[in-house]
């Protein structure tokens, strides 16, 4: 059996398969790269991070723990939402994924 990937002299049958098969998929990878990038610019663009934040700490049972603040512009009240990501090393914010949710509710009051 024959490899189909293999190359053939020039005007073949399995050679022309090839191309096509290429070119499909650099046309299939080109139209998700654009996509991805289309929504990652409409997400930035959708959120404009009109939040105050602030990093706070306390300590408890002898363990300090170390948080961040987001709070709306304004003056209060506001409601409170505390967001606990696990354990493990990782940034206060989800290392970027949190202040586009932190901001919703800012919004929402």
């Amino acid at each position: 059996m024959r490899n189909p990937l293999a190359l053939e002299p020039k005007g073949s049958v399995g050679n022309e398969w090839l191309r096509k098969w290429r070119r499909q998929l650099a046309m299939g990878t080109g139209a998700l790269v654009f996509v991805t990038v289309g929504c990652l610019v409409w997400i930035y663009w959708q959120h404009s991070f009109d939040i105050d934040t602030s990093e706070v700490s306390f300590t408890h049972n002898g363990r300090m723990i170390v948080g961040t603040l987001a709070t709306p512009h304004g003056p209060g009240p506001h409601g409170l939402a505390v967001f606990i990501h696990g354990d493990g090393p990782m940034h206060a914010d989800g290392n970027g994924g949190y202040p586009m949710i932190w901001e919703s509710f800012a919004r929402a009051g």
